[in-house]
């Protein structure tokens, strides 16, 4: 699908193995030391806010470690949460990072929508060629993979994802 799901920005140094292993092995008992990336802080990769930013700015250091990440995981797009957009699910760094917690925990505040990432690919079998979209499609596609496109599902309507670039 060329795009990394996660709860946050990963760390620069990527070491996710090593943080797997240690979180793994505090949770099942086998270490009594509680690995540093859980603890609370701003700059642990459960805690950092950088790519979510509701102002929409992404500071210099946050947009090489998102490139950084991508590059490492070989996609062309980072889908995080924890951070309520009231907005709604938007984009930042030219699309390379899409932000979809809308806090629709609380539908006073939050409004209820869905990111949508498909891939023409997927509808195809191997013996047919690649296409480009039907004409008159207003699918976001994207410069990387032009068949991919990107949808917002809202309690409107749906929304080409092009459309929905964060503030700033």
């Amino acid at each position: 699908m060329n795009a990394a799901w996660s709860h946050m920005q990963l760390p620069d140094s990527l070491l996710l193995g090593k943080m797997n292993k240690r979180a793994s092995d505090w949770l099942m008992g086998k270490s009594s030391q509680v690995p540093l990336e859980l603890l609370p802080h701003s700059k642990n990769m459960l805690w950092n806010r950088e790519l979510s930013r509701t102002d929409g700015v992404l500071s210099s250091s946050a947009r090489t470690g998102l490139d950084h990440t991508l590059k490492t995981l070989s996609v062309s797009r980072m889908v995080v949460g924890h951070t309520p957009q009231f907005q709604g699910i938007n984009s930042a760094a030219d699309g390379r990072v899409w932000r979809i917690d809308t806090g629709m925990w609380d539908k006073r505040f939050g409004r209820c929508e869905v990111l949508e990432i498909t891939t023409t690919r997927s509808l195809m079998s191997d013996s047919q060629s690649y296409g480009t979209h039907s004409p008159g499609s207003t699918d976001c596609s994207t410069d990387d993979d032009p068949l991919t496109s990107i949808r917002v599902l809202t309690e409107e309507g749906i929304v080409d994802g092009s459309l929905r670039k964060a503030p700033g």
